[in-house]
């Protein structure tokens, strides 16, 4: 839908654990040299030692507030966009408010936005929708992913492809900036939802019931037929994506470099003038 409202990104902030090459990669895993960059694309990603999902975001977040020299307390809203998570409950959102310095003084609101790979996407169209300038004129939105735990170490594809890191951004409302959040579009194909799944972990799997299986409690991705509902799909969403806005879509390609495709079956498309 269109929207035009007057939002910017007021401040950014990052944080990246110990960098693993993927030379270091492929001598911990047994994997032949060269493999690891081969079939991931990847030359380095960054893997946590100990530390927690809040943990990383914290200092993701702190970072973007001190890059546009606000406070916790300037903030109205908090939310958490990741796919990853350090307990079912209380929110990721909760646990995250907690670590940033203040966040047990400062009662604000903090939510949890999951669309996996395209959480932070889906949060920044939220934030879009409430930003008024009124009730919400700030809004913090912190990525935290830890995926190195949740990958199988004998599957190369996906243990060589994916890393660990947090980012931020402040969100804000101004209205004497250029800068303009114009359309968004989200669409889900569910007939794609079994072709990327960590199938264990929640009721269907419960650790009541089901011992650890590291089939069952890791990644598992079906990279070719996920590529062919992107290539089915990808062309006519930027097709209603630019009609929404009187533009002609440009033409749309799907890059497939590795064995493995990263991405699930939710697409997502914000245009904004920044």
């Amino acid at each position: 839908m269109n929207i035009d409202k007057p939002i910017r990104i007021l401040g950014m902030g990052k944080y990246l654990p110990r960098p693993v090459t993927s030379s270091r990669l492929e001598e911990e895993l047994g994997i032949p040299t060269g493999c690891a960059e081969r079939l991931s694309g990847v030359a380095r990603r960054h893997w946590v030692e100990s530390q927690s999902n809040s943990e990383i975001g914290a200092k993701a977040a702190q970072a973007a507030l001190d890059d546009c020299g606000l406070g916790l307390s300037d903030v109205d809203l908090l939310i958490s966009a990741s796919a990853t998570y350090d307990c079912p409950l209380p929110g990721q959102a909760c646990l995250l408010l907690r670590r940033i310095a203040g966040g047990c003084k400062t009662h604000i609101p903090a939510l949890d936005v999951g669309a996996s790979c395209l959480s932070f996407v889906s949060a920044l169209d939220v934030a879009s929708q409430m930003l008024d300038g009124v009730r919400y004129r700030n809004i913090l939105i912190v990525s935290a992913e830890i995926s190195s735990q949740g990958v199988d170490r004998t599957d190369w594809k996906t243990a060589s492809l994916f890393g660990d890191a947090a980012a931020a951004v402040v969100v804000t409302y101004d209205e004497r900036s250029p800068s303009r959040i114009l359309h968004g579009v989200q669409e889900t194909y569910a007939e794609g939802c079994e072709l990327a799944m960590v199938e264990g972990g929640g009721n269907r799997y419960h650790a009541s019931t089901t011992p650890y299986d590291v089939k069952l409690h890791s990644f598992r991705m079906e990279g070719r037929q996920l590529l062919h509902l992107a290539a089915r799909a990808i062309p006519p969403f930027f097709k209603r994506f630019f009609f929404g806005v009187g533009h002609q879509a440009p033409p749309a390609r799907c890059r497939h470099p590795a064995p493995g495709l990263q991405g699930g079956p939710e697409l997502a498309a914000p245009l904004t003038r920044l």
